[in-house]
């Protein structure tokens, strides 16, 4: 199976590990922020989605979602 990665920007990347460290985000977007650390940081849709406990599905939504908004 081809990995699948998201490569997030600086930008993002700073903004998504703050928004974690505040320890203030909702659930859904604590994983989701997470879920697109991990996948910029190589970890591959399988492994994620285990460890969040999201379908691959979703854990796709998400990645897609960021590809194509940011």
């Amino acid at each position: 199976m081809k990995k699948q990665h998201v490569k997030l920007s600086d930008v993002d990347r700073e903004y998504l590990e703050d928004l974690i460290s505040r320890g203030e985000a909702t659930a859904i977007a604590y994983h989701r922020a997470l879920a697109l650390l991990e996948l910029d940081r190589g970890q591959i849709y399988t492994t994620v989605s285990k460890t969040l406990k999201v379908t691959q599905t979703t854990l796709s939504s998400w990645a897609k979602k960021y590809q194509e908004n940011g």
